[in-house]
């Protein structure tokens, strides 16, 4: 993300500016300090956000630092601005809103479909579906870390491939069809043989809405040829939506492909701009969506757990 959030912010110099860097790792703080010359250089989160005059800070850290940065920016009034997930587990999840809720004090969490023309489109032509029964999502791709590091410890990580990867089409599947009221999810990590690791490296879902919307939802890394749609079907036609294009089929009507650009760097700069001026309805709902999208993959983790349809 370091990659995709530095120069998303380089893309808003008319809207903030970076005052101060932080980063473990004196060789990426050295070079992130070429591009912001004027801003002061921390190791310890704590020190910055003690020491200087900030508004917000912009967090790109591995999972499980996420709650600790943010709860202590919040106590300081200094809002965040964070990559996903919106937390390390569900109880995280309760306390951030509560904080949230208690100080007012913003916290946004990125997932950049949101911010993809095809996306945008794709829910925009929902409607055109009629009475919606049955998605498939797919999300895969050939290389993954999940072998090494904090991304290997379920206790760091949160989980694997689904609360990675899997979080981005998470956010989108809810934001289309609502929230599940059930779920069953099966996973495995078979995918790099000769390597330790208890995370999932795929994962399977099978979920059912109250509207009668029934979808699966498969994620996976190690896994081949790198694909991510979303197929949906309803009463009058059929819609198919990756990054860059949709397809849309209406029964004895409208067959029409759309092809976008996607540009991640771009999808984080929108983002930011819209965090900086949508207002407090706009953080506010943000949070609430993001709280349910830990509680869709909490009880999708329950569920394997115990082997029966987790009920949210």
């Amino acid at each position: 993300m370091q990659s995709e959030l530095i120069p998303a912010v380089l893309l808003c110099a008319d809207l903030c500016t970076v005052t101060a860097l932080c980063d473990i790792d004196q060789i990426k703080l050295d070079q992130t300090s070429k591009l912001f010359p004027a801003a002061r250089t921390f190791i310890n989160y704590h020190t910055l956000i003690d020491t200087s005059p900030v508004d917000v800070v912009i967090v790109c850290v591995p999972h499980y630092l996420h709650f600790p940065i943010v709860s202590y920016a919040n106590s300081h009034g200094i809002s965040s601005f964070k990559e996903k997930p919106f937390a390390l587990n569900l109880a995280q999840a309760k306390q951030l809103k509560t904080l949230y809720k208690q100080t007012g004090v913003s916290v946004y969490t990125v997932t950049k479909r949101r911010f993809f023309q095809s996306y945008i489109t794709g829910k925009r032509h929902l409607k055109e579906l009629g009475s919606l029964y049955r998605y498939a999502a797919r999300h895969f791709l050939s290389s993954g870390s999940l072998q090494e590091g904090w991304r290997s410890n379920p206790k760091e990580a949160g989980g694997g491939v689904l609360f990675d990867l899997g979080y981005h089409l998470v956010d989108t599947l809810r934001d289309y069809f609502g929230m599940p009221h059930r779920l069953w999810m099966l996973k495995s990590n078979k995918g790099l043989p000769g390597f330790c690791y208890t995370v999932e490296d795929s994962a399977s879902l099978l979920v059912s809405h109250p509207n009668e919307i029934h979808g699966s939802f498969q994620v996976g890394c190690y896994a081949g040829v790198k694909e991510e749609s979303l197929e949906i079907v309803g009463s009058l036609g059929y819609m198919k939506i990756e990054k860059e294009r949709v397809h849309l089929r209406i029964k004895n009507g409208e067959n029409a492909m759309f092809t976008f650009p996607t540009d991640d760097i771009a999808a984080n700069a929108e983002a930011l701009r819209a965090f900086f001026q949508d207002g407090k309805e706009f953080i506010r709902r943000n949070v609430l969506d993001h709280y349910d999208n830990m509680r869709i993959l909490d009880a999708a983790y329950h569920s394997e757990k115990i082997g029966i349809w987790s009920q949210l």
